[in-house]
C-alpha cells in the first residue's frame, strides 16, 4: 500500500496536477486488492479458520474489521469525486447512534496512549446519541483531533474525550438568525482536550492552516504532516458545523467540533455560511450590507407560498450580482446594500406574480450582534478562536501544588 501511493503521488506531482483525476483511479484500483487480500485473511481469522480465537482478539479484530470497511468507502468517495472531477467529498448523512462509534473510535487509540504512557479518559462519551451525520467524516474528525493530543502531550499525561450534548443555541449570525426566526439549531460539540504543553498564541493563529504543525512541534523532534486540523476543520464545515481551538502553554489544549444535529440543522449553517462569505465580498468602503431576510411561511394551506415564485426572483437579480439561499421551507436571505430600493424591486415583482406574495414583506438586520463586540466578527480571520483564553477554565486540573490540592 506504501508503495502504491508513492507510485500515485509521483504520477500526479506534475506542474497543476494535470492527470490527478487519472492518478486518482488508479489509486483507488491499486490500493483495493491489498485491501481485499487484508479483509479475507481477517475472516479467516474471525471464523476460527486459524484456530481459537480468545474474546479480547476477537473485539480488536473486528475494530479491524469495521475500519477496513471504513477504509473502503473512503476510497470509494476518492473514486466518486474523481469521476465528477470534484475534490469535495460528499457528505452522506444518516441517522447514527454516536455513542458506541465513538467509543469504538477511541478504543482504537488505546494501545497508542498505553505505549506513550497516557491516559484517555472516555467516561464523557455517552452510552448513546442519534444524531444525523455522517459517520465515517465524524470518526476522521476525531482520529485527526485525538490523534494530535497523544502526539503531543508527554508520558504521565491525560486526555479527554467527551460529547457535550445539550448546547445552547449559539451567539453566532446562525443562531441569531435562528432565534429570529423561531427556528431549533439543534447542535452538539464533540471536544477532545489534554493537560500537554499547549501552544502560543502565535502559533495558534496559524494552526489551521494546511502543513503547519507548529514550530513548537518541530523544535520539540515531533514531526507531523500539519495537515490533520486543516482536514478537520473543511470536514466540519462541510456538515455545516465549525472547529475551535484554545490553549495555554502549559496547561493543556482543548478543541471543539461543533456540528449539528440534523439535515436540517446543517443546511441552515451552511447557508448562513455562504451568507457571509457573500456580505465579506459585498463589503465596500466600509459601507457592510445588512441582512435580508424573507419569511413566506404564512401560507393560506399552512404551509410556504411562492417558494418556487421567490427562486425565480432571485434568478432575475442574480444578473446584478444578487443570491438567495433558502435556509429552511419559506425563509429566505441575502445581502442587501440598498434596503430601499430592493424592497421596492421586489414590491414591483410580488404584485405582478401575485398568489399572496404582495402581502409578504423583507426585514433587515444588521450583521453586527451588539452584544457580541469583543468578537471577531470579520469574515476570514480565525473564528476558530473567539473564545477568551482568559475566560476559560481547564476541564483538566494539573496537580502540581506542593500540598497535593489539585490547582
Amino acid at each position: 500500500m506504501p508503495a502504491a501511493v508513492k507510485t500515485i503521488d509521483q504520477k500526479a506531482s506534475g506542474k497543476g496536477n494535470p492527470g490527478l483525476p487519472e492518478s486518482v483511479r488508479s489509486l483507488t484500483h491499486d490500493l483495493r486488492t491489498p485491501l481485499t487480500s487484508v479483509k479475507s485473511s481477517l475472516n479467516l481469522i474471525l471464523t476460527g479458520e486459524a484456530g481459537e480465537v480468545t474474546p479480547d482478539q476477537r473485539h480488536f479484530l473486528g475494530l479491524a474489521m469495521r475500519n477496513i470497511d471504513r477504509l473502503d468507502r473512503m476510497i470509494q468517495g476518492m473514486l466518486t469525486a474523481a469521476r465528477s472531477r470534484d475534490e469535495a467529498r460528499t457528505v452522506i448523512c444518516r441517522e447514527v447512534d454516536l455513542g458506541p462509534v465513538l467509543k469504538d473510535a477511541t478504543e482504537l487509540h488505546r494501545v497508542t496512549a498505553a505505549g506513550r504512557g497516557l491516559e484517555i479518559d472516555e467516561s464523557g462519551l455517552p452510552e448513546s446519541f442519534l444524531a444525523q451525520v455522517d459517520p465515517d467524516l465524524v470518526i476522521r474528525m476525531l482520529d485527526n483531533v485525538l490523534g494530535n493530543a497523544l502526539k503531543y502531550t508527554g508520558s504521565g499525561g491525560l486526555v479527554r474525550v467527551w460529547l457535550e450534548t445539550g448546547c445552547a443555541r449559539p451567539r453566532s449570525l446562525a443562531g441569531r438568525l435562528a432565534r429570529h426566526c423561531g427556528l431549533s439549531l439543534a447542535t452538539f460539540n464533540l471536544i477532545v482536550e489534554d493537560n500537554g504543553p499547549g501552544l502560543s498564541a502565535s502559533v495558534q493563529s496559524r494552526i489551521f492552516e494546511p502543513f503547519n504543525s507548529g514550530a513548537a512541534n518541530a523544535s520539540a523532534g515531533i514531526r507531523g504532516s500539519g495537515l490533520g486540523l486543516s482536514i478537520t476543520r473543511r470536514l466540519a464545515e462541510s456538515h455545516g458545523g465549525t472547529v475551535r481551538l484554545i490553549s495555554l502553554p502549559g496547561r493543556g489544549t482543548t478543541v471543539w467540533i461543533k456540528l449539528p444535529r440534523d439535515v436540517a440543522s446543517g443546511h441552515f449553517q451552511r447557508s448562513v455560511d455562504q451568507l457571509e462569505a457573500d456580505w465579506a465580498c459585498r463589503t465596500e468602503n466600509d459601507v457592510q450590507p445588512l441582512l435580508g431576510v424573507l419569511d413566506l411561511r404564512q401560507g393560506t394551506d399552512g404551509g410556504p407560498l411562492g417558494g418556487s415564485l421567490a427562486e425565480d426572483f432571485f434568478t432575475c437579480e442574480r444578473a446584478g450580482g444578487h443570491r438567495g439561499w433558502e435556509t429552511a421551507p419559506g425563509i429566505w436571505i441575502t445581502t442587501v446594500m440598498d434596503p430601499v430600493n430592493w424592497s421596492r424591486r421586489w414590491t414591483l415583482y410580488a404584485a405582478r406574480k401575485g398568489r399572496g406574495l404582495e402581502a409578504s414583506r423583507w426585514e433587515y438586520l444588521t450583521f453586527d450582534n451588539p452584544e457580541e463586540r469583543t468578537v471577531t466578527r470579520r469574515f476570514g480571520e480565525q473564528r476558530e478562536t473567539m473564545v477568551n483564553p482568559a475566560d476559560v477554565r481547564p476541564m483538566i486540573r494539573l496537580n502540581n501544588d506542593q500540598s497535593g490540592h489539585n490547582r
